[in-house]
């Protein structure tokens, strides 16, 4: 029964995680949100550089929502407010702009509106983002996984000299007899699941869902420039 119960208990995470990954999870990975990382200052005072602002798709958008919108010509995301619906197309404009952008994305273009903003975790996210430092977080994870299993063999020796019993001799005790093989076969599977997706999240956030590609185009330029104004007769314009 206690095997069961840990069997239930491990599938009812693994459930619990899925679900989260549907809502949290990078769109390039399945997910259902899309990080953007704020790296100007045209949406100031709301947002900052540097946040993390998490966008999901909506059925429809309407005036006065933040969404991010893929700019074909500059290409790359842009998180900007809707000011107006001109057509099928959107007119955005930045918070701390006097303008409106240039480019108006069509509803495909948006990856989503708006969801949850975390102040400053854009930089930090870049920072592991690093191949280094996301292999040093990695070996840190898995040395307090280590250390942990350590400090649970350390308990139970501590009990057993508390108990007056005998300690355990290398060949009867076994660590992993702390949790059932059920159970410590799917813990397993779920620390490596988890620190593969964060890895492979981490990775995401720097990169590109799309490439732009220079192509050299022929083309020819004229043009004409004239003036003329009203003068007075006098010495210079007689």
């Amino acid at each position: 029964m206690r095997r069961l119960g840990a069997a239930i208990a491990a599938a009812a995470l693994l459930a619990a995680g899925l679900v989260a990954w549907s809502f949290v999870g990078p769109s390039q990975l399945g997910g259902g949100a899309t990080y953007v990382t704020v790296v100007g200052s045209s949406m100031q005072p709301q947002l900052s550089r540097g946040d993390l602002v998490l966008v999901r798709r909506q059925p429809a958008y309407a005036t006065g929502d933040v969404v991010a919108y893929r700019n074909a010509v500059a290409g790359k995301l842009v998180l900007h407010r809707i000011v107006e619906r001109a057509g099928d197309r959107y007119v955005l404009r930045g918070d701390n702009n006097g303008w409106t952008d240039s480019y108006r994305p069509a509803a495909a273009e948006i990856e989503g509106a708006q969801w949850v903003v975390l102040p400053g975790w854009g930089a930090r996210l870049m920072w592991l983002a690093e191949p280094r430092n996301a292999a040093v977080l990695s070996a840190l994870v898995a040395a307090l996984m280590l250390g942990g299993g350590g400090a649970r063999v350390g308990v139970a020796r501590r009990r057993r000299r508390a108990a007056g019993m005998p300690p355990a001799s290398p060949s009867t005790f076994n660590p992993g007899s702390l949790l059932g093989p059920s159970a410590q076969s799917l813990l397993g599977v779920l620390v490596a699941l988890t620190l593969g997706f964060g890895v492979l999240t981490l990775i995401t956030l720097r990169a590109e869902t799309t490439r732009t590609v220079s192509s050299p185009v022929a083309y020819e330029q004229r043009g004409e420039f004239e003036y003329h104004a009203t003068s007075a007769r006098g010495g210079v314009y007689d």
